[in-house]
This record gives structure tokens, sequence and C-alpha cells, in this order.
């Protein structure tokens, strides 16, 4: 039977934390808002993404590529001993009523709860360790273990929703990066020779002239732009044409590659969003390869 926790070691329960919906690589789980994610990986075999608050680590949720199922029974000794290496004073409470989730919690000089759940439909073990400097917290413990799911297995669209931002793309686009600055976050992708980046910026009246042909130009200051008018999620759009910046050598050789810019203001948002998609000469791009919802996230950055 596991120890009784300690009335410190638990904090009061708080209907008021609002959480915020994260998507990624097909799996989903709703976060505090006030988490802030630092770490990313982009790959399906494994990786992990990390939270933290202003002060502190607050979670991590890990995955990877697993044929058959793991030993959770060992994996949760192996927690175990873990933290009594760190605390010979921990004390332990079985993690239960969360569906497929096995995991325990650990209370003492550092509380933690950790979870581990095995997704036959896609052969990942997922492992998620959400730590407590303030106490164990079981509504926000709950509503994060609750909320996890599975998003159209690994094939279809893939959707995806973090850092202010939410879009759904082909499964075929690979994620290469995320670079997450202030009121500045681009997303990259690709697929062989094809290339798409979906960006939102925001903090526009510091920077931002109204003038959207100006602002494309800038990015392209040597190129030759066909600009078309154009219509993204309802929002007037500019479609700008080009060829892509490089060597002329590599034009020669036959490297070169068609750029297309789709720029738009988003009200509800209050930011300026672009899609650019760079593919090779006579192959077919449309807008909709990227579907982004600029209008539902609201003016959140």
């Amino acid at each position: 039977m596991a120890d009784s926790p300690k009335h410190s070691d638990r904090r009061p329960n708080d209907s008021r934390i609002i959480y915020e919906p994260v998507v990624w690589l097909g799996m989903r789980v709703d976060v505090p808002a006030d988490w802030a994610m630092v770490r990313h990986s982009t790959k399906l075999a494994g990786g992990r993404l990390v939270w933290m608050d202003r002060r502190h680590q607050r979670m991590q949720l890990s995955w990877r590529a697993c044929p058959s199922q793991p030993d959770a029974d060992q994996a949760l000794a192996d927690y175990r001993g873990m933290d009594l290496s760190r605390d010979e004073q921990a004390r332990f409470e079985a993690l239960e009523g969360y569906g497929n989730w096995r995991g325990l919690r650990t209370l003492g000089e550092r509380n933690l709860t950790r979870a581990t759940s095995y997704l036959a439909a896609t052969g990942r073990w997922v492992e998620m360790v959400m730590e407590w400097p303030d106490g164990w917290d079981a509504t926000t413990e709950r509503a994060v273990l609750e909320s996890f799911a599975l998003e159209n297995g690994d094939a279809g669209p893939r959707h995806w929703r973090a850092f202010g931002m939410e879009m759904t793309v082909g499964a075929e686009w690979e994620l290469l990066r995320v670079d997450a600055r202030p009121a500045d976050v681009s997303w990259m992708f690709s697929q062989h020779r094809r290339e798409l980046i979906v960006r939102k910026m925001g903090m526009l009246d510091t920077w931002y002239d109204r003038n959207t042909r100006r602002f494309v130009r800038r990015q392209l200051p040597e190129s030759v732009i066909d600009f078309k008018p154009a219509v993204m999620r309802g929002h007037e759009a500019l479609l700008g044409e080009s060829d892509e910046p490089m060597a002329r050598i590599k034009r020669w050789m036959g490297q070169g590659r068609i750029r297309q810019d789709w720029v738009w203001h988003c009200e509800s948002s209050d930011a300026l969003w672009q899609v650019t998609v760079l593919h090779p000469r006579g192959g077919v791009i449309e807008a909709c390869e990227a579907r982004v919802d600029c209008c539902g996230l609201g003016k959140r950055e």
C-alpha cells in the first residue's frame, strides 16, 4: 500500500486554471496556459516536449517507437528506484483512475507525477512527467492526463497547435523545426524539394505600415514579384509569385524553384500571417497545402 502523503504535499484544487490544447505529431494534450513550451522534437521515432512556468520545469512528454508493449511494471520500478536514489525519504502513491495510464506519484523533497501509456494504434510508448514545486496539484494532474488523446493516428492530414498557432497540413509534410520568438513564430516543413513555411507576426503597431506589397518586397529585394489578389480563411490576401533567390549557375542547372507567398492581416488575432511555399518548376501547388486557423486563437501570442 502506498504511503499517505502529508498535507503539505498537496495543493488546494483550483478551478480557475485555464488550459491550452497542444497538438503535436498526432498527440493532443491540454496544459495550463502559463506553462510555455521550451523544447520540442519533430521526429515520430522518438522525442520530447518540455514545458516551464516562470520559475520551474513543469512537464515533459516523451515518446519513442515501440513495436510491442514494454514492461510497465519494470518502468515503474525504475522510476521508484530513481527517485529513492535522490530522496531516501520519498513516499509513493499508485496512479489510478486514468484509463490506460500507469504511473506513480513521488512525494517528498521533489513532488512528481510519472505516467506511461502504450499507444498500440501507432506503436508508440509515451511517458509523461509533471513536477509540482508548490505541492501536488490533483486538478491539473487529472486535467492533463485525461485530456491526452490521439488525432488521426499517423495517417491523413496532420493537425498542429502550439506556440499560439493552429494549422492542418498533409501528412507528407515533415516538420523540420519551429522558430518561436516573441511575436514572431515560424513553422518550417519539407517534402523532398518542396518547402512550406507558416509564419505569424504580432505587435503590428510597432513595425507594420499596412503595406503588404512592401512587406513582401523587403523579403525579396532582388526578385521580380508577380502580385495577385487572393483569399485566405475568409480574409483578403496578397499572393506573390517569384523565382527563389539563388546563384545563377544553380538556376541554369535546373535547380531553381518557384516561390509563392500568401500574406494577410487577421483582425481577430491582430497578426500578419504568411504562408510560403517553394517548389520545383512545373510542380502544382495550392494554398490549401496549409489550412491555417488564424482567427481561432484570438490575440494570444
